[in-house]
């Protein structure tokens, strides 16, 4: 059932206004799982509500009485009793909206008990990157890569002399929790990172090299070769060179498409706007344009040495970062949690519980894991 259905159906029921239908629906889903019934007793718990401050931080009724006023009652002269039925419905459902969001945030917290939850000090609950393998797609067949590096001419060998057919195109895909290295025909290395694809040809044509980021991170070494330009297509992003070093970051739940540039020179272009990057440059391409800004470059290409370096980052990028290189899944106990920041490095073969232990020494947050899930909580 959807949420927006779920808070309709617990607001009647807390105005005393539903239906036997509605009522029978309500059931249903309190009956569908325990912890259904749990949440909604909560929900309707002035003192969890209190304790939470849910009402007083997601929602001001002051702001929402002085919206209704200006935009509501100065319209419904002699009608004050609708309107303030209006007024209330609009009030309790917000707050019960508010409510559910907060507590189904917390749902982790709330609903495991303690044993199930570990401190990441405990041996038991150290975690290292997973090691699923790659996938490498050509027509429609699909091959897992164990190794961490793979020479594309080699595979090429190996995978015809099984299959006995023509392969024309390449498609790579890094799942998260890996990296990989693909060696091309060139010469040229292409390093991925975690939770990338990229699409390649079996062997460059005529003069020109190019391929296609389809999302993701990618650290480009590029052979020089003045006849063929090398060009990396990346959603509307174009980025060519002749032999250099840069790196690309294009990940689908993020708005921005960064290119850094470490050595030589290479010219970015996303429609209409166009620029040329410098050693220590990186542009920001967006549904806005290009923008061009100074950067240490270590922090955007460590990761292709093996190593997350963290400068002044927020919390949530930070445990962004960590869930795609260690295959996580990350809860936060409040959303202002994101909002801090914090500096340090990470060597990517280390459990990622002794970097989270650097963190929580500052106390500002706590750590603590279930399996492969981190919750993130106020340090207290």
């Amino acid at each position: 059932m959807e949420l927006n259905k779920i808070t309709h159906l617990i607001f009647l029921y807390y105005t005393n206004r539903i239906s036997e239908d509605e009522r029978k629906e309500l059931q249903e889903w309190l009956d569908a799982d325990p912890h259904h019934q749990e949440l909604m007793k909560r929900m309707l718990d002035a003192e969890d509500f209190s304790r939470r401050h849910a009402v007083s931080e997601l929602f001001d009724e002051n702001k929402a009485w002085y919206r209704f006023k200006k935009n509501v009652i100065n319209q419904e002269k002699g009608r004050k009793g609708k309107s303030f039925r209006l007024f209330y419905y609009y009030i309790s459902a917000a707050v019960l909206a508010a409510a559910l969001f907060l507590i189904g945030e917390t749902y982790w917290f709330s609903s495991l008990s303690k044993e199930e939850l570990l401190s990441v000090s405990s041996p038991e609950a150290q975690i290292f990157p997973s090691d699923d393998g790659v996938i490498i797609s050509y027509d429609n067949e699909r091959k897992v890569v164990q190794s961490k590096e793979l020479s594309l001419a080699d595979s090429i060998v190996y995978m015809t002399k099984i299959e006995n057919v023509a392969i024309v195109n390449y498609t790579v895909e890094v799942p998260k929790g890996n990296t990989f290295t693909l060696k091309l025909e060139d010469g040229s290395c292409i390093y991925l990172n975690s939770g990338s694809k990229i699409r390649l040809p079996k062997k460059f044509p005529g003069n020109i090299r190019e391929v296609n980021l389809c999302y993701g991170e990618a650290y480009f070494d590029v052979a020089r070769d003045t006849l063929r330009p090398f060009i990396v297509n990346t959603g509307n992003q174009r980025v060519s060179v002749l032999g250099t070093s840069f790196a690309i970051r294009a990940y689908e739940d993020e708005p921005e498409m960064l290119t850094t540039l470490v050595s030589g020179k290479v010219r970015v272009k996303s429609g209409d706007f166009e620029n040329t990057l410098t050693p220590g440059l990186q542009s920001v391409c967006s549904n806005n344009g290009i923008k061009v800004r100074k950067v240490d470059v270590s922090l955007y290409t460590a990761w292709q040495k093996g190593v997350l370096v963290f400068k002044n980052e927020s919390l949530g990028s930070i445990m962004e970062t960590l869930a795609r290189w260690y295959n996580l899944d990350v809860s936060y106990e409040s959303e202002r949690l994101k909002n801090i920041h914090f500096t340090g490095e990470l060597k990517r073969y280390q459990a990622v519980n002794e970097f989270l232990e650097k963190i929580e020494y500052l106390k500002k947050v706590r750590f603590q894991i279930k399996e492969r899930t981190i919750l993130v909580s106020t340090y207290n």
